[in-house]
């Protein structure tokens, strides 16, 4: 039970820091920094090989791949708009 909650909470804090890179590489992106940009796309992938690979093998930390999506994108969005 506890590696099932250890798994879960590492998927939920890996998508949330995926989705946080997905959001600054978004705004490099629009400010056509291409290497910030780059530096954040690099960090999406690799962050992303590890929770996709986590809830292939066990389809409910999906759930927690959604709730660290949310989670990263709604505080780098905040974090940005200080």
């Amino acid at each position: 039970m506890s590696e099932t909650v250890f798994r879960f909470a590492a998927v939920a804090i890996a998508m949330a820091v995926a989705d946080w890179c997905w959001t600054k590489y978004m705004m490099h992106a629009a400010e056509k920094r291409a290497v910030p940009a780059a530096w954040w796309s690099s960090a999406i992938v690799a962050i992303s090989i590890f929770t996709v690979t986590s809830y292939v093998d066990d389809h409910r930390l999906a759930l927690a791949a959604i709730l660290g999506a949310w989670i990263g994108t709604y505080a780098a969005v905040k974090h940005s708009s200080k």
